[in-house]
């Protein structure tokens, strides 16, 4: 077996190996992960050295993948290169071979050549373990936040968000999130802001009076559900009015940021054995982080709205 950087001539067999190994087991009819993988080509942090593929060196078919998306990073404060692994894929005819294990060394060693301090995954918690991955290493929410009620919602434009708006929208995302124990920098391009899912918006949200921005919002609008909240410090609560009807709302944001928005906030950070984090190269930062075992809130990029 070899494991080396993938190449455009291995696309077509690391869906078909993708598909097969997902569609096993995964229980949506819907079959995320080969779109997801080109996907994750087309952003502004792929890096086909971290996208490796297994090979049988008699035949040179592909029998599994790995791919480890970089991401600028924000932890306890300080600016941290990370990594997010998704997916890994092993050949169904080829699990329990030692193929994702070899995946796992060969990514971890060109990530730490690459300076980056650490990788984050949702996994099998059995498997992950036992390569070095702590579990319960951050969360995806953070506070509830209580709306007052009896109050008529607030009328905002809503559109698309656009190039134009990305200046804005990257200095006040710095401004919400540079002290944070943990957070993931979106990117500087339009692609990183957009939705992927065709169940999702990415939208920006103006006064109407005046066309000002009010805030960026990543959702689900047939539940409400907020991915990412990018508000003017004084517009919080009328957005999360205007885009539900329901007296609360979760938010992926500490609730000390929340409350300085302006927001009735109450923490609800809650984590899993499936939430792992990885400390590459003994980085003290990220054992200091590991070590006090309060959990951070993650925001995924936004092609992994893909898999909802």
């Amino acid at each position: 077996m070899v494991i080396r950087p993938e190449t455009p001539a291995d696309y077509s067999q690391i869906a078909d190996i993708t598909y097969e190994a997902f569609s096993a087991w995964k229980p949506r009819p819907f079959r995320a992960e080969p779109t997801l993988v080109d996907a994750m080509r087309s952003g502004q942090f792929y890096d086909p050295e971290l996208s490796l593929v297994a090979e049988e060196e008699e035949t040179h078919r592909v029998i599994g993948h790995a791919l480890f998306s970089f991401l600028p990073s924000i932890l306890l404060g300080q600016e941290k290169k990370g990594a997010y692994l998704a997916p890994l894929t092993v050949a169904p005819t080829h699990q329990r071979q030692g193929v994702g294990s070899a995946l796992l060394a060969e990514g971890a060693r060109i990530a730490r050549e690459k300076g980056i301090a650490f990788i984050l995954l949702c996994g099998h918690p059995d498997y992950y373990i036992r390569h070095g991955y702590q579990p319960q290493a951050f969360s995806l929410t953070g506070c509830t936040v209580t709306l007052e009620p009896g109050t008529q919602a607030p009328a905002f434009i809503e559109r698309p968000v656009r190039q134009s708006d990305l200046p804005w929208l990257t200095r006040r995302w710095k401004e919400l999130h540079l002290t944070d124990r943990l957070a993931l920098y979106p990117g500087d391009l339009i692609g990183q802001w957009m939705s992927h899912s065709p169940l999702s918006r990415s939208s920006v949200f103006l006064t109407p009076e005046t066309d000002e921005i009010a805030g960026y919002v990543r959702y689900i609008p047939q539940s409400a559900e907020i991915h990412d909240f990018v508000p003017m410090p004084h517009q919080a609560e009328s957005l999360l009015r205007f885009l539900s009807s329901t007296s609360s709302a979760a938010l992926p944001l500490p609730a000390q940021t929340a409350r300085e928005l302006g927001l009735a906030a109450a923490e609800h950070v809650t984590s899993s054995d499936a939430y792992f984090m990885l400390n590459v190269a003994g980085d003290s930062v990220v054992n200091e982080y590991l070590q006090s075992r309060e959990p951070g809130i993650v925001v995924f990029p936004s092609v992994l709205d893909l898999d909802t």
